[in-house]
């Protein structure tokens, strides 16, 4: 499962980040890497975009960015 198919107040860890080295290394600078516990707090309007936090730090993503997490539902 990839954080996008996560709905509002669920919560998550991180099992394993796609994509190019530029995009992990732009999670890991936010605390988002494997083994991290997520909670999604909130989608924009046309769902987009979804605001998570990550340890205590709110990110917010682009719905492309969320399909490149996999996560595991807790």
């Amino acid at each position: 499962m990839n954080l996008s198919e996560l709905k509002k107040n669920d919560k998550a860890v991180i099992v394993s980040i796609k994509g190019n080295e530029d995009l992990i290394n732009r999670f890991a600078s936010f605390g988002v890497v494997e083994d991290s516990e997520i909670k999604v707090i909130e989608f924009s309007l046309a769902r987009n975009t979804m605001e998570i936090d990550c340890e205590g730090t709110a990110l917010a993503l682009r719905l492309q960015e969320a399909k490149s997490i996999d996560v595991k539902k807790i």
